[in-house]
């Protein structure tokens, strides 16, 4: 039963997850490499801000999984992040009168950001508690009527007119709004107004936020280092190169985020119940499974690295895309391996084991970044496998000292298949 259920939830994700890769490769298509660089600028400032606007609320709304049945917690945690995210568009025009932010942040690029991050911060809300409820029906159709109005909207427009950077922002502006709106009154439709408390469920989320809150930000920040300060340092047609190389192993973003989504509301419901064997049987009956085809899809991608390439029309032959196309293909795997790590973490409220690690990585950032200044668009790339690494390793740490939930062989073998992999990437590059 538990099998079951993970494996169709998340082959429904997949399936909706692929409509967004599709969205996704339409956009690279439709704009020179410089505008694809800004278009993930801008998405990178968005993912910042997302951390900031959720604070931590979808995990919080998920840990209660099996305890709640209203969605009061979820309406509280929707005007909390609206409410931040209007003093953020307020700071960002404040900056702008002042000429003190980067000029790719024009005014419609501002909103666009904000937006963004509005319908993100909503989305994952919603889904935490569809989640919390076990309800996969609502979970699938949300995210299927986003990617898909998204997808379908930008394809007819695309086939009519020939679309610019601003164009495309300006339509998604319009695709967020709808979509921001629709959620909000999903959410007020369900909230029960006879126990709505909602200074209450602000002040417990403010409260599990400044815990989750430094985890969100640890795990963004390789998105950061590569959309923020690549842009910023790099040019916007290195960045651009850098970021279509990522979303070229784009099914290791949708096989693991759709994986994680599957397992973590079952996770919590066991947990708040104190079941561990059945926690422990979730990880034996997915993890091999989920390891298996992460292997499966990195074999893929290096032998068909030309169809792929070409795809996204980048040359192959050129040695500096091809090495960096490979680089990325084993960041992309290792995120993978760890992704699963964290929706156990996450659900599992180990997150401050995981934390007291994470802030080592904190110290290593500035580094990163000074080592980074005088030096090439690869040495970026290199420099985020390796945070990478760094954060598997202290999740598999904790895991480890938690050896109840997880085999120990099971470690060792992730151990072995990055050894390998890695050993592949620095001959291939090398």
């Amino acid at each position: 039963m538990i099998r079951k259920r993970v494996f169709q939830y998340g082959a429904a994700l997949v399936f909706t997850r692929g409509i967004s890769f599709l969205f996704t490769l339409l956009i690279i298509r439709s704009l020179p490499i410089g505008d694809i660089g800004t278009y993930y600028f801008l998405i990178g400032i968005s993912a910042v801000l997302e951390v900031f606007i959720t604070w931590g609320s979808p995990v919080s709304i998920q840990t209660q999984s099996g305890k709640s049945e209203h969605s009061n917690m979820a309406f509280s945690a929707a005007l909390l992040g609206a409410g931040l995210c209007f003093f953020s568009l307020i700071l960002f025009f404040f900056f702008q009168a002042l000429h003190l932010i980067h000029d790719s942040l024009s005014p419609i690029a501002v909103i666009f950001v904000v937006s963004s991050t509005l319908v993100n911060s909503f989305t994952s809300i919603a889904l935490a508690y569809y989640r919390s409820m076990l309800n996969v029906k609502n979970d699938i159709y949300i995210l299927l009527a986003k990617e898909l109005a998204k997808f379908v909207i930008l394809l007819v427009i695309k086939s009519v007119f020939d679309l610019s950077l601003q164009s495309i922002l300006v339509l998604l502006i319009c695709i967020n709004v709808l979509t921001i709106l629709s959620i909000l009154i999903d959410l007020q439709i369900r909230k029960n107004k006879k126990e709505l408390t909602i200074k209450k469920d602000i002040s417990f989320l403010m409260k599990q936020g400044r815990l989750l809150m430094p985890t969100f930000f640890v795990y963004s920040f390789p998105f950061i280092l590569i959309r923020i300060f690549g842009y910023t340092h790099f040019g916007k047609e290195a960045t651009g190169l850098l970021n279509i190389c990522l979303l070229t192993n784009a099914g290791f973003q949708l096989y693991a985020s759709s994986w994680g989504m599957a397992v973590k509301p079952i996770i919590g419901h066991f947990n708040n119940l104190e079941d561990r064997s059945a926690i422990f049987k979730v990880w034996k009956e997915t993890n091999w499974v989920y390891l298996s085809g992460c292997i499966v899809l990195y074999i893929v991608c290096f032998v068909c690295y030309k169809q792929v390439l070409g795809l996204f029309k980048l040359d192959a032959d050129v040695a500096s895309v091809r090495h960096l196309y490979f680089i990325i293909l084993l960041y992309n795997l290792v995120y993978s391996i760890g992704a699963i790590n964290n929706s156990f973490l996450q659900m599992l409220k180990l997150t401050g084991y995981e934390l007291k690690g994470m802030r080592l990585g904190l110290l290593f950032y500035p580094l990163i970044i000074w080592y980074c200044f005088d030096k090439d668009i690869q040495t970026l790339a290199w420099a985020v496998v390796l945070l990478e690494l760094f954060k598997l390793s202290v999740q598999e740490f904790v895991l480890y000292r938690r050896c109840e939930l997880k085999p120990r062989y099971q470690l060792s073998i992730s151990a072995v298949v990055i050894l390998i992999t890695g050993t592949i990437t620095l001959i291939c590059v090398f």
